[in-house]
């Protein structure tokens, strides 16, 4: 009797801490920089087409990445975990461009949780490194190494399908937020995506709805 109560007992702590995990909500405040491997790419033309700063606004089930490119131009990404589908917002665009986020982006290489750490907002953070060879044929190879922290952490079950960049892979291997991204499109450039502060907060449910004043390239399923 004492071990049929010990087991239950057990069961429903168990169930009771699944419960209570407490998953990363709030915002990433990302710099970004350039590193161009092509003569007839200059690091100031990377910096105006891609920008050197961006927000990266996170929820449980979803994620939107802002980037301002100037005053008058900003880039929103959106990442709807549940049914894999991600939208690109531009301002100065009247077409929202839908994506699916559940399509490999090519032929993995690589994916492996490597010794090398940083210290990254005063922690030290561990890296996964992925490589691929993409479906576009003018890039050789991308090379990524993703930094993490474990403190901030994903709810991996809403990860499963998002192949883009195969990000699943990362999330299954981290369970947490990237803090530092470096990657290299060859033979082109290398970016770094570095997080200098992570505010943990409530996302007001707004952030994420699409202009619907706009018309949304779909792409069929």
């Amino acid at each position: 009797m004492k071990i049929k109560y010990y087991i239950l007992l057990t069961c429903f702590m168990l169930s009771q801490w699944s419960c209570a995990q407490h998953y990363f909500e709030g915002k990433v405040i990302f710099e970004k920089s350039y590193q161009t491997l092509n003569p007839r790419v200059t690091n100031e033309m990377l910096n105006e087409h891609y920008g050197n700063w961006m927000i990266g606004f996170v929820q449980e089930n979803r994620y939107l990445m802002y980037a301002p490119l100037d005053s008058k131009d900003t880039t929103k990404i959106f990442y709807f975990l549940e049914t894999s589908d991600g939208y690109v917002e531009k301002t100065n665009s009247d077409t929202i461009e839908h994506f699916r986020i559940d399509e490999a982006p090519g032929t993995l290489s690589k994916i492996d949780l490597i010794k090398a750490t940083k210290l990254i907002l005063g922690d030290k953070c561990k890296a996964v490194k992925i490589e691929y060879k993409p479906k576009e044929g003018y890039i050789e190879k991308v090379s990524g190494v993703y930094y993490f922290n474990p403190k901030y952490k994903l709810n991996s079950k809403y990860y499963l399908n998002h192949k883009e960049s195969f990000w699943n892979l990362f999330v299954e291997k981290s369970g947490s937020i990237s803090v530092r991204n470096e990657i290299t499109y060859f033979p082109f450039f290398k970016s770094v995506y570095q997080a200098t502060n992570i505010i943990e907060q409530e996302i007001d449910d707004e952030l994420f709805k699409l202009n619907p004043n706009k018309y949304i390239n779909k792409v069929p399923r």
